[in-house]
């Protein structure tokens, strides 16, 4: 389990957090965005096993998994030009085929051996099993969230609209995820922290403006436009919160929190 999380985190910081707006575009646009997108990951995968630097068979696993990057994101760029198809399903299918394929280095007889790094205080970091699930969990509730909201949206409200990380949604869902972790008397603050973002979203944020897009859409009709705007609300505003909350729960019990 020890090298798998780390393995896991350098997969979840490769597709969220370093995988901003231009490579997302480049990468759904050609091979060399692909490409770099999985270079990433290699050199995060690399970096976090240091502490198995002379197990050949990890090096080759990892350097295995990035070709295999490669080529499900290649495929997945084809079926989507082909099929024009690009919704939450996929979604959820690549990241399901990339986990699957992190699995199986519990194979490998090195991954079942716990290799703490002797460097101080940084070890103390790298070495934490507890420290990686929760930087996991908040990547996923933060920006892997930002992702599942917005294929939501383009799969069951509007294809049109593109994708923008919602960073009041990213700051809520974070500090609901950690409330979590911290125990029943912080999960008490959760509804301040859900009201306080509702009344941010509704009034100052930048929000508005993606709502008039939508309503000034000449077809279909401005009803049905009206319809897609309260879908669209009901989706950040209590399919954010509900996110963070389970993953807080998925971490609860993983049995490495207090």
């Amino acid at each position: 389990m020890f090298l798998f999380l780390r393995i896991l985190l350098a997969h979840f910081i490769a597709d969220f957090p370093l995988q901003t707006k231009k490579i997302f575009d480049l990468k759904s646009r050609n091979f060399l965005g692909i490409t770099l997108h999985a270079f990433i990951f290699l050199v995060l995968a690399l970096l976090f096993s240091a502490s198995y630097i002379n197990e050949s068979s990890i090096w080759v696993f990892i350097l295995g998994l990035s070709v295999s990057h490669v080529v499900i994101d290649w495929m997945k760029l084809k079926i989507t030009e082909a099929t024009d198809t690009n919704n939450i399903w996929a979604f959820l299918l690549d990241q399901a085929v990339h986990i699957s394929l992190i699995m199986l280095i519990f194979l490998l007889p090195a991954s079942k051996t716990t290799r703490p790094l002797p460097l101080g205080w940084i070890s103390g970091l790298y070495n934490s099993d507890t420290l990686t699930a929760s930087l996991i969990g908040l990547i996923i509730s933060t920006y892997g969230s930002s992702f599942i909201l917005y294929y939501i949206k383009t799969t069951f409200v509007d294809r049109k609209i593109l994708y923008r990380r919602d960073w009041d949604g990213m700051l809520e869902r974070g500090v609901i995820t950690l409330l979590m972790l911290g125990g029943w008397k912080f999960i008490l603050i959760i509804p301040v922290i859900v009201a306080v973002r509702i009344f941010y979203y509704l009034s100052f944020a930048s929000h508005p403006k993606e709502w008039s897009d939508i309503i000034k859409r000449i077809e279909p009709p401005f009803e049905y436009q009206k319809i897609k705007l309260k879908s669209y609300l009901s989706i950040d505003l209590i399919g954010s919160p509900i996110l963070a909350v389970l993953v807080g729960i998925f971490l609860k019990n993983l049995g490495i929190f207090l």
